[in-house]
């Protein structure tokens, strides 16, 4: 009996040094090591699924999502903790320059829905300075379980630093996905859901492309003004109040900043990667 318990103890050390490096320190690091029902699945290890995101290991060991250098920060929201779900996978380290997230409000979090923004109160600060990343070619994207109502709510971003903006707002009240990304001027594109994989990419100094799930919306063309400020997640960090405005309900299980995602098919690897790893987690769409 004292050897069969043993091993049960042991057991999720085990798993762990199983594990992808990244993957091995994001558990360690985040503490989050305990089991989740997930629905249709049944009890799922929290390294198995947080080891399924970084699965797409590359040789040598240190590259594991697909377009893993080009990922500045990614939050794979994988607990009901906020110490697990503010962590950026990229960077692990406890501190602003990290980007890891400050919470507003005390939003609900659990494995199906991730983070549940209330549309009021709550929202996230990534620490992420447009100004301050090494290329001007700067991407976000959020993974979105909610049909929401259309109206002018940002997912994630910042709006009007002295006319420069990055956000995404998946439906406005025009039935219009709006992707400004490092710009002055609102780019948008016809939207008919609020929910999947929304993502959009600067990919010169005079070009953005605009994503639903894997689907390349379309392409436009304007001059490049990066915001020198901080990004939020739920709403928009606004500089003229100075804080959080145009707060989006709806419930986040992904989240991503990203550098040089210049093509259809760099897209389109991340999307997979993230659909493989929701899928698994039972909450795809």
């Amino acid at each position: 009996m004292k050897r069969i318990l043993s091993i049960i103890l042991l057991l999720p050390l085990f798993v762990v040094a199983q594990m992808p490096p990244q993957a091995q320190q994001f558990i360690i690091f985040t503490n989050v090591t305990q089991g989740y029902t997930v629905p249709g699945k049944g009890v799922q290890a929290t390294s198995h699924l947080v080891t399924e995101l970084l699965g797409n290991c590359k040789a040598g060991g240190t590259t594991y999502l697909p377009e893993w250098a080009n990922i500045v920060a990614a939050y794979p929201f994988i607990s009901n903790t906020a110490n697990a779900n503010r962590t950026n996978l990229v960077n692990l380290a406890n501190t602003d320059a990290a980007y890891r997230i400050v919470f507003a409000g005390s939003p609900t979090m659990d494995l199906v829905e991730g983070i549940s923004w209330n549309g009021s109160t709550q929202y996230g600060d990534i620490k992420v300075n447009p100004s301050l990343l090494s290329s001007v070619n700067m991407g976000m994207g959020v993974y979105s379980r909610t049909s929401m109502s259309s109206a002018t709510k940002v997912a994630m971003g910042v709006t009007q630093d002295v006319g420069a903006q990055s956000y995404l707002v998946m439906k406005d009240a025009s039935g219009l996905f709006r992707y400004p990304m490092n710009t002055g001027t609102v780019p948008t594109v016809t939207s008919s859901t609020t929910t999947g994989w929304w993502y959009a990419s600067r990919i010169s100094t005079s070009s953005t492309n605009a994503y639903h799930n894997a689907t390349n919306l379309g392409n436009t063309t304007f001059v490049n003004s990066q915001p020198n400020t901080t990004m939020y997640l739920g709403a928009a960090y606004y500089p003229t109040v100075p804080g959080a405005a145009f707060f989006a309900a709806f419930h986040n299980v992904f989240a991503i900043v990203t550098i040089n995602v210049n093509t259809d098919a760099d897209e389109a690897s991340i999307y997979n990667a993230i659909q493989d790893y929701q899928t698994i987690m039972g909450r795809q769409l």
